[in-house]
């Protein structure tokens, strides 16, 4: 519970607010149209896309939360203590998440390979497209970019809570998952932007590069003591160039965005005076 911190208040307020949105408006679906669209939109997000969506983005901090919960399990009395409203509490979320992340991982390949013919459907988009935002619905293939993506999550919680004194395994599953990534989105190219998807390469890269700043912070490097603020610095330094990158990209095509809309709304106006 304390671990999630924010996603878990995200996670109690996903359950309950399109609970009450689909409550007011249901009697007024009747009466008007935008009442009656709100509804079904609701009612759609809340039969699969809310859940789907969560679960993708929070998959590592719900993964970390779980797993330690299991490691320090002997200290809180039990892995499902009920002794106390808070530790029964955290038990409950423990039963009702960890399931959850580890199914969905196996679900969201079956659920998706067995429903592809419905993938550009507008239906099933609406209920189900969250997990492929951005993605080709054109190829299997694409699946796998989810599904590596909570699958590397999960496994590198594990590795970091359980193998806290071997620094060097948690760096070597870093540098694998991300070199599993960038040969799948090479070879796959599972987004639809080529922006999006030379962006996702530049990320891996960057981790790629950072998990060999690290290798200097551990035994391997007998130099360490004389020149560890040099790769404190490298170490940061990659994270910013990731971040300015990242912003840059986000400014740019913010105002292209916005250029547009008003080229959009001065061509609307100038049509309507003409006429």
């Amino acid at each position: 519970m304390i671990n999630m911190g924010t996603l878990m208040v995200v996670f109690f307020m996903s359950a309950t607010i399109p609970f009450l949105v689909i409550i007011f408006f249901r009697p007024c679906k009747n009466r008007s149209k935008y009442a009656a669209d709100k509804l079904t939109s609701t009612t759609n997000a809340l039969y699969g896309n809310l859940l789907l969506r969560y679960i993708l983005e929070a998959g590592l901090d719900i993964s970390v939360s779980i797993a330690l919960q299991v490691y320090y399990s002997d200290l809180n009395g039990g892995l499902f203590n009920s002794n106390e409203a808070f530790f029964m509490l955290n038990s409950i979320m423990t039963i009702i998440l960890g399931p959850v992340v580890l199914l969905a991982i196996f679900c969201y390949g079956i659920f998706y390979l067995c429903t592809f013919s419905q993938w550009t459907d507008e239906t099933y988009d609406e209920r189900f497209g969250a997990v492929f935002e951005g993605l080709r619905k054109d190829t299997r293939l694409s699946l796998l970019y989810p599904v590596i993506f909570l699958l590397r999550r999960a496994l590198f919680s594990v590795v970091a809570i359980y193998t806290q004194e071997l620094l060097i395994l948690q760096i070597a599953s870093l540098f694998f998952f991300s070199s599993v990534q960038i040969v799948f989105l090479i070879l796959v190219e599972p987004f639809t932007e080529p922006l999006l998807q030379k962006m996702e390469i530049f990320n891996e890269i960057c981790t790629l590069a950072l998990v060999y700043v690290m290798v200097c912070f551990t035994d391997a490097n007998k130099a360490l003591w004389l020149t560890e603020n040099y790769y404190d610095f490298a170490f940061m330094a990659g994270m910013a160039i990731n971040l300015l990158v990242h912003v840059y990209f986000l400014l740019k095509n913010s105002f292209f965005e916005i250029k547009d809309t008003i080229k959009a709304k001065c061509f609307k106006q100038k049509a309507q005076g003409s006429q």
